[in-house]
């Protein structure tokens, strides 16, 4: 009954909260890496706070019980930061304790993916929160199907949707070539070489579960190179398994858009990926 609860209503505590009072004890008290807060009124003052500067979607990956009073529920928030609407993204773990007598939380404890120390105060925390601020210049496409399922300090997971025609990222990526190299790029797997001849066309990519990993500046080729080599290395060290190649995706007409604001990303298709 708890863990249902949990699972339908904590996503809508940014968006209704009237259902607050469904899930926290009056006594609760809530800590992530930047906020400790007590009791519940201070816990609805913070909410609000949150809904005058952000819009938000929060999904609810699954809950787990680990004791008779104690719930890990992991979760995907995004924020759309107003009024120039960078995108925040936090992925973790809540550890949510349950008040026997009124069966509802009473402490809950936020873990972020994205750092290593997560108790509060946390300046990492804070670091990684402002380092998402800067705006990259992403146009207007057609946005793909997919769910953040991670995020950690250099790379995100996405469950991408099969769409022939469209790459899924982070933000949402139609793999329109772009001139570059002062020769066409077509939008198609690459193990070692960036450039051909072929017309611009759209890449036909199945759907999956993939890493991505974005930057700013020309997307020259030793530089593209090194960022999937770098996303490579990463994934290998947090146990994760990568599969062969990579794809290279760019935003932006690197002869009209400045470097520090252009969108790059690389992406590597996961095997076996479990969301733990």
């Amino acid at each position: 009954m708890i863990s249902n609860t949990l699972h339908q209503k904590l996503p809508l505590i940014l968006e209704d909260v009237g259902v607050f009072s469904m899930i926290y004890d009056e006594c609760v008290m809530f800590t992530d890496p930047v906020a400790c807060i007590r009791f519940s009124k201070g816990f609805l003052t913070y909410i609000e706070i949150l809904k005058l500067f952000f819009e938000s979607n929060m999904q609810v990956h699954y809950v787990k019980q680990a004791a008779p009073y104690e719930f890990l529920v992991r979760w995907t928030t995004v924020f759309i930061i107003l009024p120039w609407k960078p995108e925040l993204v936090l992925t973790g773990i809540s550890i949510m304790s349950i008040n026997p007598k009124t069966q509802k939380c009473c402490s809950q404890v936020d873990r972020w993916d994205s750092i290593e120390n997560n108790e509060y105060y946390s300046s990492e925390g804070v670091w990684d929160v402002l380092r998402q601020l800067r705006i990259y210049k992403t146009p207007d496409l057609k946005l793909p199907k997919y769910q953040i399922l991670k995020r950690t300090a250099n790379y995100e997971v996405l469950l991408c949707s099969k769409n022939g025609d469209e790459l899924s990222t982070s933000a949402g990526f139609k793999a329109s070539a772009q001139n570059m190299f002062g020769k066409k790029l077509t939008a198609q797997k690459i193990l070692t070489t960036y450039i051909n001849k072929e017309s611009p066309k759209l890449k036909n990519v199945p759907g999956g579960i993939a890493a991505v990993s974005k930057f700013s500046g020309k997307p020259l080729e030793d530089v593209i190179c090194e960022k999937a080599k770098t996303l490579r290395s990463a994934l290998k060290t947090n146990g994760v398994k990568p599969k062969e190649g990579f794809l290279f995706a760019c935003y932006n007409d690197p002869h009209r858009t400045w470097s520090f604001i252009m969108r790059n990303e690389v992406l590597i298709w996961l095997e076996d990926f479990t969301l733990e």
